[in-house]
């Protein structure tokens, strides 16, 4: 049952993932769509590159039979957080200098959400867990949601600015959710994590 619901919500999110990406198209422009893209692009080539292995790496601990909270998932999840802290800052002052022509602003303002991927790190722990259901059902709100508010800022004729602030906060918004879903597991639960690590 679990399996078909995963399969299910990944394939109501592949849908509605067409149905965002029509409605993109349709009220944002060719230009606007284009700086949109750019950023989001931007942004999730940043996310890669600030990852460094981390996540890998820990998965690996996280599968191992020892109890307890994981320290290494601890110490990736705040090295993430200070490497995306830094990249996001170099973008956004190469934003502001011009280095993304008339996609600046969007792209300093997606930029947001890089430090919030830091939190991805917990994604691969549920997967190390086989917790694969709780992320497809993850993606699956996100999607919706994202499509909802797309649907609701089309019908307003909204600036290019809303939708890049709206695409950050559905972001952050589905990071904490995995945040919340990984503290109910003994092992992803940070604040069990002790200082010294």
């Amino acid at each position: 049952s679990g399996s078909v619901n995963g399969l299910l919500a990944r394939v109501l999110a592949a849908g509605l993932s067409a149905v965002t990406g029509i409605v993109l198209a349709r009220s944002l422009g060719a230009s606007d769509l284009g700086a949109l893209g750019l950023a989001t692009t931007i942004g999730a080539i940043a996310v890669q590159v600030t990852d460094f292995g981390f996540t890998q790496s820990v998965v690996r601990f996280l599968v191992s039979e020892r109890s307890g909270p994981s320290p290494e998932l601890a110490a990736c999840v705040a090295l993430r957080l200070l490497s995306s802290l830094a990249l996001q800052a170099v973008i956004v002052v190469a934003a502001v200098f011009g280095a993304f022509g008339s996609a600046g602003t969007t792209v300093a303002i997606v930029s947001v959400m890089i430090p919030a991927a830091a939190i991805g790190a917990w994604s691969a722990a549920l997967q190390a867990h086989m917790q694969l259901n709780l992320l497809a059902v993850t993606t699956f709100v996100r999607t919706a949601v994202w499509c909802a508010i797309l649907i609701a800022l089309a019908s307003r004729s909204a600036s290019l600015a809303a939708f890049a602030i709206s695409f950050v906060v559905v972001e952050a918004a589905a990071s904490l959710l995995i945040a919340i879903l990984a503290h109910r597991d003994e092992k992803l639960d940070l604040t069990r994590v002790r200082a010294g690590i």
